[in-house]
């Protein structure tokens, strides 16, 4: 098959790449590492439409089964499922978690300004919350920044806007903002921008 570019004629299609070789996964080997401590946090991660959710309340399912007791609570890390009554197109999947308690879900207005600070805080309320009764947190969700903050322990400030900087900053070109950004970038250490 070949489509056809008009300034160069036709291109051809390459043949798709081969799936890599599945992954086995040991649950069992799983809460052990986190029963004895050296995990304190199971994530499920990956891209859009690749069965977290599905994958995550299994292995919630089987953490429980492991335990004999429901022990398990999945904890959201997707920046569209935080928003109430936005469930088209989320992939909030609310039917698949079955008795597995969630958490992080439907919980800011649809259209209100949500952001990472305010989900970190929401993230570190609901993990401890699970945590402090014994449960094991399972982190799933595709939002790679929110999964960051979780598990490598930004230090987010609660910083309010500066709306005299915002509107100055406004009416600049985007050119000269980048090169002062560059010279910025230039003069923190780059451990201050981590």
């Amino acid at each position: 098959m070949t489509r056809k570019n008009p300034s160069r004629g036709p291109v051809p299609i390459p043949p798709p790449s081969p799936l890599p070789t599945p992954e086995t996964i040991d649950p069992a080997g799983i809460f052990n590492e986190y029963s004895s401590g050296n995990v304190d946090l199971v994530v499920v991660l990956g891209p859009t439409a690749s069965g977290k959710t599905r994958y995550a309340v299994r292995l919630a399912g089987e953490f429980n089964r492991l335990c004999g007791r429901s022990v398990s609570e999945i904890l959201s890390a997707d920046s569209r499922q935080v928003y109430k009554g936005m469930d088209i197109g989320t992939g909030k999947d609310l039917d698949e978690y079955g008795n597995i308690p969630y958490h992080l879900i439907d919980i800011a207005p649809a259209g209100s300004r949500f952001d990472l600070f305010q989900w970190q805080q929401a993230f570190e309320e609901a993990y401890e919350d699970v945590r402090s009764r014994g449960g094991v947190p399972i982190l799933c969700g595709g939002t790679g920044l929110y999964i960051q903050a979780a598990t490598s322990g930004y230090s987010l400030p609660q910083v309010p806007p500066n709306e005299e900087l915002r509107a100055a900053l406004e009416q600049e070109d985007v050119e000269d903002l980048r090169e002062k950004l560059s010279k910025m970038q230039r003069t923190v250490p780059y451990s201050v921008m981590l």
